[in-house]
């Protein structure tokens, strides 16, 4: 084969690979395509800037060194924000299997009134139809026991189990925080039933239940 022949074979292989599959060039102009592959080019950079989560926004405050304001710890309130957004929505699908406890207890790490503000404006943002039914049932729960801001108090404290005649130790620690856990359930109520439950569990340990 010579070398102009081999030249005409590859040319012709080309063109036919052409011919099969069209070029977006050939319909709209080099310049034209090249404008549009950058247009492409440039949404994508801005989809992937958009995907912005809760671990972008820990690196962000922990670059500008900020955790704290006046006390309040903003760094971990803005990253449970941002990974819990979906919350609301998805709790609200599933609203008959999601109990007080979990409404309580999710109060121990943000603050569910921001979450309903931040959520509802994540779903009004949204192009589309789309409606704020499951904040607005989400808000209602939280309003009705009283969490907007922060988790219930402990009804049980170490004072108390030291009244009752326990010794201080770690014991201390372990029944408040079990009864706690049942106070978050709804089980105790209040200060009788903590302590209650606070001597049965020190029994179950194998110590001596302290005096009333």
């Amino acid at each position: 084969m010579t070398i102009e022949g081999g030249r005409n074979q590859r040319f012709g292989r080309r063109d036919r690979i052409r011919h099969q599959h069209p070029q977006p060039q050939a319909e709209l102009g080099h310049t034209e395509y090249l404008g549009c592959r950058r247009q492409r080019l440039l949404r994508r950079r801005r989809v992937r800037r958009l995907h912005f989560d809760h671990r972008h926004a820990g690196r962000c405050l922990q670059g500008l060194k900020i955790r704290t304001l006046n006390g309040y710890p903003l760094r971990e309130q803005v990253i449970q924000l941002v990974a819990r957004h979906l919350t609301p929505s998805h709790w609200y699908k599933n609203r008959d299997n999601v109990g007080d406890g979990a409404v309580r207890r999710l109060a121990g790490r943000l603050e569910p009134e921001l979450l309903y503000r931040v959520s509802r404006a994540d779903c009004l943002g949204r192009t589309g139809d789309f409606d704020t039914d499951a904040q607005e049932w989400f808000i209602e729960r939280v309003r009705g026991l009283g969490v907007e801001e922060r988790p219930p108090d402990p009804i049980l404290m170490g004072r108390h189990l030291l009244e009752m005649g326990l010794q201080p130790g770690p014991i201390i620690g372990r029944i408040t925080k079990a009864v706690y856990e049942m106070q978050l359930d709804g089980r105790v109520t209040d200060l009788d039933e903590a302590r209650r439950e606070a001597r049965r569990l020190l029994a179950e340990e194998g110590g001596c239940p302290p005096r009333d």
